[in-house]
C-alpha cells in the first residue's frame, strides 16, 4: 500500500531530480502521468491518487493519461517521445521491465536502458482461483492437471 511518506519521497525525488537538471522551479507546467494499463485498472487508480497528491504538493496540475496496448509499449513510446524534463512520468506495473523485453526482440527501445524507475508505489498480491468443482487444491495440482490436459484447461 502506498503510504503518505512513500508518496512524499517519490514526489520529492522526481521534483529534485528534474529541478537539478533544469535549474528551474519544478514543475514549471502540468505533469503528465502516462498509465500503461486501461482506465479503471489498479495502476490507473493508483496513478490518479498519486496525481492528486502531487497536484497538492507541487501546486501544479498532475494528470493521468491512459495509453494501454502493445503490452505496455505504447505507453513507453509516449514517455520516451516526450521531452526528458521530468514533466512526463510512466505509471506501469514492474512487470513491464521483465515481460515487455521478453515478448519481442524488435522493440524500438530498451525499457531497462531507456527508462529509470523512480519509485515503487505498491505491492499487489496475485490470486489464482479455480472452480471448486475442479479436482485441485494447490497451484502445483493445477499445473499438473493443465500439463496432463493441454487442450482442455483454459486460463484467463
Amino acid at each position: 500500500m502506498l503510504t503518505r511518506r512513500a508518496l512524499v519521497h517519490l514526489a520529492a525525488g522526481a521534483a529534485f531530480g528534474a529541478s537539478a537538471r533544469a535549474q528551474e522551479k519544478f514543475p514549471s507546467r502540468a505533469v503528465k502521468i502516462i498509465n500503461s494499463l486501461a482506465a479503471g485498472s489498479a495502476t490507473d487508480v493508483r496513478a490518479r491518487v498519486i496525481a492528486g497528491e502531487l497536484t497538492k504538493l507541487w501546486g501544479q496540475q498532475a494528470v493521468v493519461e491512459n495509453r494501454p496496448g502493445g503490452g505496455g509499449s505504447l505507453s513507453v513510446q509516449a514517455v520516451l517521445g516526450a521531452p526528458a524534463d521530468g514533466h512526463t512520468l510512466l505509471a506501469a506495473p514492474g512487470s513491464i521491465f521483465l515481460l515487455l523485453p521478453a515478448q519481442s526482440d524488435n522493440l524500438p527501445f530498451d525499457v531497462n536502458r531507456d527508462l529509470t524507475p523512480i519509485g515503487l508505489t505498491s505491492v499487489e498480491p496475485m490470486i489464482v482461483a479455480v472452480s471448486s468443482k475442479l479436482p485441485v487444491k494447490t497451484l502445483a495440482d493445477l499445473v499438473a492437471l493443465a500439463k496432463s490436459k493441454p487442450q482442455e484447461i483454459v486460463i484467463g
